[in-house]
């Protein structure tokens, strides 16, 4: 995915293109760290049901009850972590760039004494429709699903990555990653 990002890659897939060489040396600054980064969005349907919850379903035509157009958006956010001692990782997702940027959610993450990744912190915002930690190989895996209407993310939204790997080495990056539909 990273060489996609680069200034001379490829640019496939649904995450725009580095900007400059400082975003593509940090991001690749965090890869060799073991730290990756994968997004994905997909439009949906968002309705409320008549008990009050939320209801996310693909658009479709449906015979009975007509067609159910888009009206917001989807994201899955995966984020593979090496397991150590004292790790932190803060996610942030943003809607828009620039001066327009609004915090949609903030999330930190802290390595405990197994390796094994835990929240630190309650989450700031909203959206989360799912979330877990998971361990596989050598690394923990946050996973977080979010949805939002389209009014508050119209055309874009940016993921900010910090990540500091403990005591050990002292090791700290950071990335920027900007999703356009």
């Amino acid at each position: 995915m990273w060489v996609d990002l680069s200034l001379i890659g490829n640019h496939k897939g649904q995450i725009e293109p580095f900007r400059s060489a400082e975003e593509e040396l940090a991001s690749l600054d965090l890869v060799f760290k073991g730290l990756t980064v994968d997004i994905q969005w997909e439009h949906v349907h968002i309705r409320i049901s008549q008990s009050g919850e939320q209801i996310v379903e693909s658009p479709r035509n449906n015979p009975v009850s007509g067609w159910k157009a888009a009206n917001g958006k989807k994201v899955n956010v995966e984020i593979s972590v090496p397991q150590g001692d004292g790790e932190r990782l803060t996610v942030e997702l943003f809607s828009g760039e620039g001066l327009e940027k609004g915090l949609l959610v903030s999330k930190a993450y802290e390595g405990e004494a197994e390796g094994y990744l835990s929240e630190r912190s309650e989450e700031k915002g909203t959206g989360v429709q799912s979330k877990s930690i998971d361990q596989k190989d050598g690394f923990n895996l946050v996973r977080l699903v979010l949805v939002y209407h389209e009014n508050l993310v119209p055309d874009l939204i940016s993921l900010s990555i910090r990540y500091s790997a403990g005591s050990s080495n002292g090791n700290s990056g950071n990335g920027n990653f900007v999703v356009r539909w």
